[in-house]
Parts: structure tokens; sequence; C-alpha cells
């Protein structure tokens, strides 16, 4: 029985919603690193899509999104996810599968189904060589890739078990290398030129 099976026995659109929350709040709450690392992708979005002049309702679906883009991780076991060693073809299959449990959590919840498609698509590249679909360019929704961007800027930041974190400045240029290929070049000119107007922020974001 799939994830959204699971979730459609619980009776209620109101049952639902607070399932959904209960999920995050258990991956949050176990996992330090997630919730961190959730709140940071958050925020980032919320700002980038400020400058990117989005209306109040727009930033907060996408700051919502941003909090919500892993919980799919929920299913994958914590010998995976925490592993300090290279992963092996076969676990990072496993790892992937947190997108499409994510979109099946969120598409179960009347409050949160628009979140659904940025939690699947916000690991597709700009060259149609991500996944789960290889969607390519602007056929990555908006949402999605902004969440990439700011996913991969927390995750580069951050401290990780198989590595520590990097200095922001080089986090920047490999946003800088990649942008095009893997990033829209939109909004990593947009990231980028943020912080570098306002320093401050580094430590911050």
């Amino acid at each position: 029985m799939s994830i959204l099976d699971k979730l459609k026995l619980v009776e209620g659109v109101s049952a639902r919603n607070h399932t959904i929350k209960a999920i995050l709040t258990t991956l949050t709450e176990k996992h330090e690193l997630e919730r961190i690392n959730s709140e940071r992708v958050s925020n980032i979005c919320y700002m980038i899509g400020e400058k990117m002049g989005l209306n109040k309702d727009s930033l907060k679906e996408l700051k919502l999104s941003g909090l919500f883009h892993d919980i799919g991780k929920i299913s994958i076991p914590d010998s995976i996810l925490f592993k300090p060693d290279k992963l092996s073809k076969e676990e990072y299959e496993i790892i992937k599968d947190h997108t499409k449990n994510g979109y099946q959590i969120l598409r179960a919840a009347d409050e949160y189904s628009d979140f659904a498609e940025h939690a699947l698509y916000h690991h597709e590249k700009m060259d149609g060589s991500g996944y789960p679909d290889g969607l390519k360019g602007k056929d990555i929704p908006l949402f999605a890739r902004i969440i990439s961007v700011a996913d991969a800027y927390e995750a580069m930041t951050s401290d990780r078990p198989y590595r520590k974190a990097l200095p922001v400045e080089k986090a920047m240029q490999e946003l800088e290398t990649f942008k095009g290929t893997q990033f829209d070049k939109k909004i990593v000119d947009i990231f980028i030129q943020m912080l570098s107007d306002n320093p401050a922020l580094m430590s911050t974001v």
C-alpha cells in the first residue's frame, strides 16, 4: 500500500491535514538537521521570491513549499539518510524516492496539495538530467526551480554526515558554475546579487 493510500484511510480533510503536520513534526523533531534544513530553505525561498516581485499569496505558498520540500524523507531509513560514507547505487535510488513520497503525502491533504508539485520536482535540473521525470528548463515549475537553488545552497553551507560545510563564497561559486545546466540562471543571479549587495545575509541564510 502506498503512502497516499495509507493517508486516505484517515477520515476527513482536516484529519489528513493534521496527519501531514504530524509527519513534518516527526521528521524535524527526530532529526535536528532536517528541521534546520527545512527552515533555512523556506527562508531563502521567501527572500528570492520577494526579490522576484511575487505577490503576498505566492510568497506564502513558496515559503511553505520550501518548508515541506523534503517531507518525503520520512520514508527513508536513517541508515541511508545519515550515512557518513558514499551511497551505493541502490541506496541513491532509495534517496531519490523522497520526491515521489513527498508528492504523495502532500497530495493527500487539501491544505497542502498545492505544494506537492514543488516537492516532486525540486531535484529536476535545467538540462533535463534531474529526477524524477527528467524535466527540462521552464517545464520545471518556478517554485521547484527556486527551491532547487535554495536547497543546494543550504546543503553546501551546512555540515553533513559525509563532509563539513563549505564557505559561503565557495557555495556561491558552485551555483555560478552550474547555473543554466543544473540551476535556473535568473534565480541564481538574483540570489547571488542579494548576497553580494548585503554581506550580512551570508551569516543568516
